[in-house]
């Protein structure tokens, strides 16, 4: 009888390549957004035409700033999914990613609120960022976790490297 050490998933090593975003970790990113929207689209979309009737109309630039707050975090998250394998040092640009889609987010948002006229703390103007809000809230977790991975799998290789 072996000892417990000895088994085969007792020693599991984080590898980069597990982490990586891979055609299975792809879909279940896309999965996530698909259905994130799917559960947030008929308060956001109700919400939206209410804040719309309510001020007579919105401009171009709160159109704008609802679509960057929506989907700026999105797109950032792809390119860093992109461009992580350039790094030596995978773990830097998702750490990079949280302060930028932070801002991204909270300038998005502000635009939006600045140009409906309504205050960020009324409700129907909070509702009709909601898919922005739950999307960002999903981006930021799936690199909070991937930058976690990374750090794990660099430290893992710096300490088996010695």
């Amino acid at each position: 009888m072996r000892s417990v050490s000895k088994l085969p998933l007792a020693d599991i090593r984080l590898r980069t390549d597990a982490v990586a975003m891979n055609r299975y970790g792809f879909f279940a990113y896309v999965t996530g957004v698909v259905g994130l929207a799917l559960l947030t689209a008929n308060t956001t979309i109700n919400s939206t035409i209410f804040v719309y009737q309510y001020n007579g109309g919105i401009s171009a630039l709160g159109v704008v700033g609802w679509l960057s707050s929506s989907l700026g975090p999105l797109a950032l998250s792809a390119f860093i999914w992109a461009i992580d394998r350039r790094f030596r040092a995978r773990w830097l640009p998702h750490l990079i990613f949280l302060p930028s889609a932070i801002a991204i987010f909270r300038e998005g948002t502000g635009l939006y609120y600045l140009e409906s006229g309504m205050l960020a703390d009324s409700m129907a103007s909070g509702l009709a960022l909601s898919m922005a809000t739950v999307w960002f809230l999903f981006t930021l977790v799936v690199h909070v976790v991937a930058f976690g991975a990374f750090g794990v799998a660099s430290l893992q290789r710096r300490v088996d490297s010695r």
